[in-house]
């Protein structure tokens, strides 16, 4: 059970910084001029197709 515990934490704490670096990532995306962002959107579309 302890166990358990410990390894729902690291999944957690995995997914919180997946989360964390998408968030990055977006930001620096919107951050950056049009040119550099529709590049940007683009990849992001590769990467959800």
């Amino acid at each position: 059970m302890f166990n358990l515990i410990i390894a729902r934490r690291n999944t957690l704490l995995a997914w919180a910084s997946i989360e964390a670096g998408f968030a990055i990532y977006v930001w620096n995306a919107y951050r950056t001029p049009s040119a550099t962002m529709i590049s940007a959107s683009r990849t992001r579309a590769g990467l959800k197709a």
